[in-house]
């Protein structure tokens, strides 16, 4: 396998929560709290997860839009955890993109698409004069199969997926290696969406791109991700091969997100995983249950589950998993496994 492109190394994000007067800090949530693995260069890693699981988080403060409490986050032999390295290799920016989950949010409706494809393009200095942003607004329209004529449109006269579209474009224009979709489809009409994903898989094809793709939806990443790495209130429970992940997950938790996927005929529903019901509410991350933060849902759960919190291990398939079920994941009593912010 080729070296990462992108690697997170015990990466956390605490959010202080804050009461009274002088508002002192009186607890923390945990958002991100000790996440690593690598992402390779051309393939798609699904980051799944309940609501409050963290994965969203871990997107922004990927972007640099929070800067994260401890923890690496190495980016072609740069520590992008460092909002001075950042800031010093402009680079850096060019090649981590972002496309959003609600395309009419997060296009302004004051100005054309023009104007909103040409500001990445003026700030970053790749182009100089109107010929020259004229042909590469033209390319970026035709890359997301819009006809140029867009270019002169406001975002209030185009449907949602053409709205996202011109996202997707927008995340395009400084060429970017890297990209962070936060759920781009769950905004669109069903009709909308495939579209939306087959042009996204087609420009990864072209363009070598390496993609994050955040959703709640495991349905959607069978057909979409090369890994799958599922979330928990802040902590990776499991990461594995889309194959392996949906043939013999690991997790507990895993198995209960599998079990809960909707259907709609007998034949889907047969072929669904019965290994555990749907049981019990996330957490809040701001009072995580002592030892495995899933143990008050596990039905696996045990003596130790409550006391320790487990460690994340590698498995024989090549994945890993954070689970006392398995080999390596226990820590010695009386060690604390939890990573410290410094």
């Amino acid at each position: 396998m080729s070296e990462p492109l992108l690697r997170l190394v015990d990466l956390i994000k605490h959010f202080p929560i804050r009461s009274g007067f002088l508002m002192r800090q009186v607890g923390v949530i945990r958002a991100v709290d000790g996440v690593s693995f690598a992402l390779y260069p051309g393939e798609t890693v699904g980051l799944v997860g309940e609501s409050g699981s963290g994965k969203t988080t871990l997107g922004m403060t990927l972007l640099g839009a929070y800067r994260p409490t401890a923890g690496a986050i190495w980016f072609r032999g740069s520590d992008i955890a460092d909002p001075v390295v950042r800031r010093r290799v402009p680079a850096i920016k060019k090649a981590i993109q972002v496309v959003f989950q609600d395309p009419g949010s997060s296009l302004n409706p004051r100005r054309t698409v023009r104007q909103t494809l040409e500001v990445p393009l003026r700030v970053h200095g790749l182009v100089h004069t109107g010929v020259q942003v004229q042909r590469r607004i033209s390319e970026l329209l035709e890359m997301v199969e819009l006809p140029w004529e867009f270019m002169y449109a406001f975002p209030g006269a185009l449907s949602g997926g053409q709205k996202q579209r011109v996202a997707i474009a927008r995340a395009l224009a400084t060429a970017p290696a890297f990209v962070v979709l936060d759920e781009p489809t769950s905004a669109l009409d069903v009709s909308v969406q495939g579209k939306i994903i087959a042009l996204l898989l087609d420009l990864q094809r072209r363009l070598g791109l390496t993609y994050l793709f955040i959703t709640h939806d495991l349905s959607l990443m069978r057909n979409v991700a090369t890994r799958v790495a599922v979330m928990y209130l802040g902590k990776l429970a499991e990461l594995a091969d889309t194959a392996a992940l949906f043939s013999s997950p690991r997790h507990p938790y895993t198995r209960m997100l599998l079990s809960a996927i909707p259907v709609v005929s007998d034949e889907e529903e047969a072929l669904k995983p019965r290994w555990v019901a749907p049981r019990g509410e996330t957490p809040s991350p701001a009072h995580v249950p002592s030892g495995c933060s899933f143990h008050p849902r596990c039905p696996e759960a045990f003596a130790i589950c409550p006391r320790l919190d487990p460690v994340v291990a590698a498995t024989d398939g090549g994945g890993l998993v954070r689970c006392h079920l398995y080999p390596g994941c226990t820590p010695a009593e009386g060690v604390d496994a939890t990573p410290t912010p410094s």
